[in-house]
């Protein structure tokens, strides 16, 4: 039978407070931030490429797996179009099953009647231009090798038909020829054709283990987060496989209230929630105010309860010795405390605590940068002072990077660079290889902007502390994709990561190393550790079948490498200009991208920028 996709609906997320239902057709409308819904579409790869009017253009899309999502209120466009085009971005968006699908033919392996539900796609920060509304005038949407479109209709709002799919056959696409890397920026697709569909083998990661992934979030930085803003950072959250946030809280006027809508997006979302209270706010000496968000937040329904015992997960920056177990008793609640505490027999034994977190996600010593490789040295440590309490966790910490250039703006200097350049690969494998010791690890972070570790995005309604130096226009979100196959494995207990298809991801620092400016700088000098970094760009391939990875950074010579299937860490030397990346495979992969940010010679607005900037090539 055919398989039909209705209408696309576009919806600005935040411009009113009256929310509808994503039901029924829709017109041609603005959208800050724009949502595409889809309902059914056949097989998994689903390909997707939307022409905007606007002339710039930011992050890509990311996908959203809730089922039951609102939208803000619909608000159509009136205004004069600029008539240049651009296409903003052709991904694959991940699929899930559809729930009346026939799993008697699943179970046979019969692709011809493997339907697939979309349940939505997210484009972020398609801003608006100065001069004119940002609109999405074209939507072509290719599922094998079948395409369809839907085009804006003329501003009267006339109506849209959209041409229904046909069933067909499967199509054999030949494998594109290997072309050497051009010389200037790979061309962007046409948006009135698109691009040979290469397929994938669909994910079969087995049955999840009870494994969690979570992510550290800065509450502190969201005094003015809205509801939506909150379900729009779970949204993307859960579409990487994270499970929950641990809400780093301080005794800022605004908790309560960001605690509030945090929990309540989690409950409407189905994510996990659990506080992290911050010593550097607490006082070790003092309970009650402890107690009392204790009291306040446990018994909500987002809160993550330990399966099995339904105790309540909590845990902490620092505190060694609070008394969590005089919190228990006044409280009266079964809690499940994994504290950040150092790993020692002391405070592994502490009858308050069920549980040790580590901090110690980047190659340091003292809080002071080293000029060596993560390794496993901390969560032995940890793991060795647990051993005698079986019934304890560990907690593993993962971090991508870390900078900090806090000077002028602050009463203290706090300007270092942890070596941390292949970290997020090297920490991912060290992962698996402890993963019969780990239940549960943690993301350090997905909002810290000041330490240059966030994963979820710069661009939402967060507070500037002063990081916006070096934050912004540096998005770390293709981390987020380098970890999806490692979260699976993780949780499915996978020796290798699992990928479900063909992708580099890509980082590289703003600048060379050597850079000057102490003159006009923040803080007067570059930050401690620089001189161990490399003037490297760091590429990750994720292969299905084997291939080559072609880079050219600036003026230097093509870098070529043949990759296995598997997962390939590469380095290559940086230089200043643009960088582009080539990849291409065996089983017929091709594709090519350019970084949005140049390598520089000179600092960027005067100031050292030693953070990073990541990018997403499939």
């Amino acid at each position: 039978m055919p398989v039909n996709i209705p209408p696309l609906l576009l919806y600005d997320r935040n411009i009113s407070s009256d929310t509808i239902t994503a039901t029924g057709a829709s017109g041609w409308h603005t959208a800050d931030e724009a949502y595409i819904l889809a309902t059914t579409c056949k097989y998994i790869n689903f390909d997707l490429i939307l022409t905007t009017s606007s002339t710039t253009r930011r992050n890509l899309h990311h996908p959203v797996t809730s089922q039951d999502l609102t939208f803000r209120q619909i608000r159509d466009t009136t205004s004069a179009l600029s008539k240049t085009t651009r296409t903003i971005t052709n991904r694959r968006v991940a699929a899930r099953p559809f729930g009346r699908q026939d799993t008697s033919l699943l179970e046979q392996g019969n692709h011809e009647k493997r339907y697939w539900e979309v349940t939505s796609v997210w484009i972020p920060d398609v801003k608006p231009a100065v001069t004119a509304h940002t609109v999405i005038e074209t939507v072509t949407i290719t599922v094998d090798v079948i395409e369809t479109s839907w085009v804006a209709p003329a501003p009267t709002g006339n109506p849209v038909s959209l041409p229904p799919y046909s069933d067909s056959p499967d199509t054999v696409t030949t494998p594109p020829i290997v072309e050497p890397i051009p010389s200037g920026p790979p061309p962007a697709p046409s948006p009135t054709s698109s691009a040979p569909i290469v397929k994938v083998t669909p994910m079969k990661p087995g049955p999840e283990n009870g494994k969690l992934v979570f992510a550290h979030f800065m509450v502190g930085v969201v005094s003015t987060y809205t509801y939506t803003d909150w379900k729009y950072d779970i949204t993307m959250a859960k579409s990487y496989g994270i499970d929950g946030f641990a809400l780093n809280i301080g005794k800022d006027p605004y908790t309560d209230a960001q605690l509030d809508l945090a929990y309540q997006a989690g409950k409407d979302t189905g994510f996990k929630m659990f506080i992290s209270f911050d010593f550097n706010w607490f006082k070790v000496e003092e309970t009650h105010p402890v107690i009392d968000l204790v009291n306040k937040y446990i018994d909500k329904p987002a809160q993550f309860l330990l399966p099995g015992s339904g105790a309540a997960y909590v845990s902490s920056f620092a505190g060694d010795g609070f008394n969590w177990a005089e919190v228990r008793q006044v409280t009266g609640k079964n809690l499940y405390v994994v504290a950040n505490w150092q790993p020692t027999p002391e405070n592994a034994g502490n009858s308050g605590v069920q549980g040790l977190f580590s901090w110690y996600a980047w190659p340091s010593k003292e809080n002071k940068p080293i000029n060596q490789k993560m390794s496993l040295e901390h969560d032995i440590n940890y793991l060795q002072v647990l051993d005698s309490h079986v019934e304890k966790t560990y907690m593993a910490p993962v971090s991508p990077w870390f900078f900090t250039h806090f000077g002028k703006e602050v009463s203290y200097t706090k300007n270092w660079v942890f070596l941390s350049e292949t970290l997020w690969h090297d920490r991912w494998e060290q992962v698996l290889a402890l993963q019969k010791d780990l239940q549960y690890i943690e993301l350090v972070t997905w909002n810290d902007y000041g330490e240059s570790h966030y994963l979820g995005p710069f661009d939402t309604p967060h507070t500037d502390d002063g990081s916006s130096k070096w934050a912004k226009d540096m998005p770390h979100g293709a981390m987020l994709e380098f970890a999806k196959p490692y979260i699976y494995a993780f949780k499915t207990g996978s020796p290798t990561p699992i990928i479900d298809r063909d992708m580099l991801v890509y980082w590289h620092r703003p600048t060379l190393k050597n850079v000057e400016c102490d003159a006009t700088d923040n803080c007067g000098a570059k930050p401690e550790g620089w001189e161990m970094l490399s003037d490297e760009v760091f590429v990750t391939a994720f292969a299905l079948a084997p291939g080559k990875v072609q880079v050219m950074s600036g003026s230097n010579a093509v870098f070529e490498q043949d990759v296995p299937a598997g997962v390939t860490m590469i380095r290559v030397p940086m230089a200043p200009g643009e960088q582009h990346f080539h990849f291409t495979t065996t089983a017929g992969t091709n594709v090519n991208a350019t970084s949005e940010q140049s390598v520089r010679t000179s600092c960027i607005d005067n100031n050292y920028n030693y953070n990073f900037f990541s990018g997403l090539v499939a």
